[in-house]
C-alpha cells in the first residue's frame, strides 16, 4: 500500500487550515474533501472514503446546480465506493444519478457516459447473481458493510450535534440553529434504531463453519463501535434537553412577565425562575418577546426530545443483552445504562415542571 501516514499528517495539517480559513460551504473546501477520499479509496479504506466524499457531496449539493457535471462526478465516487464493499443497491443508486446528469450535459458518444453504462451493467449483472444465488456468508457480508456504513454516518452525524448543542444557550443560539438540531437528532434516532435492527440481523445470520471465525472477527468490534457512538449521542440529547429546558424557563419567565396581570408581587408564583433570579442571567434574543405559541411549540420540541432519550435507554438495553448473548465483555454497559435513566429521570420531572407552569 506503500507509506501513507506523511500523506495523511498533510492532508489533517492541510485541512485543519481550510476548515479555518473557508466558509463551511466553499467549493475548494468540497474538492479537499474529495482529495481525501480518493487517497482513502486506494488503500481500500472504504468507511473513510465515503464519509468524505458524502462531506465533498453536501458542500456541492448546496452551491451548485442540480445537473452540474461535478454532482455527477461525485455521485459516480460514492457509487464506486459501495460497489467496493458490495452494497450494490446503493451503488445503482448513485450511478443511476451520475449517469442521468452526464446523459444531459455530455453528448451521447462521449467516454464517460459509456464507461458509466458499463459499471451499471456490471452492478446489475451482481444485483441478478445475489438475487438468484445468495449465500449466508454474502448476506453476512452486506450487512457487514451496510453496519460499517451506518456507524459512520452515525458518528459523524452525532459530531455535528455535539457542534449545534455547544451552541445551544449561547449568542450564537438562533431558531434555525434549533431547528437543525431537532431534525438532526430525530434523523440519528431513527438511523441508530435501524443499525440496532442490523445489528440483531448479523448476529442471526448463519455462515459455515469455515466461516465462523471470520464473522466473529468481523463482529467483535462492532457493539464496541455502536455503544461508543451510542453514548455520545445520548449526552449530546442529555445536554441539549438540559440546555432547552433552561432556555424554556427563561422565556416563560419574561413571557408572563410581559403580562399586565402578572405585575405583581405574587408574580413568582407562576413561573419557575424568580424575578431577581432572572435579572441576574444572561436573557437571549431567542428567548424575549416570545408569544404563547411558540412557547408551546418548544414545549413540544422538549417532550419529543425526552421521548426519543427514553427510546435511546431502549437500545442501551437491549445492546446489553445482545453483547451479553454474544459473550462480549463491556465493563462499562451496566454504567452506561444507569447513567441514561438517571438522566431521563431528571428530564421526565422537568417536564412535570414546566407543565405545571403554563
Amino acid at each position: 500500500m506503500g507509506d501513507y501516514s506523511k500523506t495523511f499528517e498533510f492532508y489533517e495539517n492541510a485541512l485543519k487550515i481550510r476548515e479555518k480559513a473557508l466558509s463551511s460551504n466553499h467549493s475548494d473546501l468540497a474538492a479537499f474533501y474529495n482529495s481525501i477520499g480518493q487517497v482513502y479509496t486506494n488503500i481500500g479504506e472504504y468507511s473513510k472514503a465515503l464519509e468524505f466524499y458524502e462531506r465533498s457531496h453536501k458542500i456541492l449539493e448546496k452551491v451548485l446546480p442540480s445537473n452540474h457535471p461535478h454532482l455527477a462526478s461525485s455521485y459516480n465516487n460514492i457509487s464506486q465506493v459501495y460497489n467496493h464493499t458490495g452494497d450494490y443497491s446503493k451503488a445503482l443508486e448513485f450511478g443511476e444519478k451520475s449517469l442521468a446528469i452526464f446523459q444531459k450535459t455530455l453528448p451521447p458518444t462521449h467516454p464517460q457516459i459509456k464507461t458509466l453504462i458499463e459499471n451499471i451493467e456490471y452492478i446489475d449483472d451482481c444485483i441478478d447473481t445475489w438475487s438468484t444465488r445468495m449465500t449466508s456468508a454474502s448476506d453476512f457480508q452486506r450487512l457487514h458493510n451496510a453496519l460499517s456504513t451506518n456507524l459512520t454516518k452515525i458518528s459523524n452525524n452525532v459530531m455535528d450535534l455535539e457542534k449545534l448543542v455547544q451552541k445551544l444557550g449561547t449568542p450564537e443560539d438562533s431558531e434555525p440553529l434549533r431547528e437543525r438540531y431537532h431534525r438532526l437528532e430525530n434523523e440519528t434516532k431513527i438511523l441508530m434504531q435501524q443499525t440496532h435492527d442490523a445489528l440483531e440481523k448479523l448476529y442471526n445470520t448463519r455462515v459455515t463453519e469455515v466461516d465462523q471465525r471470520r464473522k466473529k472477527t468481523l463482529t467483535d468490534n462492532l457493539p464496541k463501535q455502536y455503544l461508543a457512538t451510542l453514548n455520545r449521542f445520548q449526552k449530546a440529547q442529555s445536554i441539549g434537553a438540559q440546555k432547552e429546558k433552561e432556555s424554556l424557563d427563561r422565556a416563560r419567565a419574561i413571557s408572563f412577565r410581559q403580562h399586565k396581570i402578572l405585575d405583581s408581587p405574587f408574580a413568582d408564583d407562576f413561573v419557575s425562575i424568580p424575578y431577581d433570579q432572572l435579572q441576574k442571567q444572561a436573557v437571549l434574543p431567542i428567548e424575549q418577546e416570545i408569544d404563547t405559541r411558540a412557547l408551546r411549540e418548544r414545549e413540544e420540541q422538549l417532550r419529543e426530545l425526552e421521548t426519543n432519550i427514553v427510546e435511546v435507554n431502549e437500545l442501551y438495553k437491549d445492546l446489553a443483552k445482545l453483547i451479553h448473548e454474544q459473550g462480549i465483555v463491556i465493563d462499562s454497559i451496566g454504567e452506561y445504562i444507569i447513567n441514561t435513566e438517571v438522566n431521563i429521570t431528571n428530564g421526565n420531572q422537568d417536564l412535570k415542571e414546566a407543565e405545571a407552569d403554563q
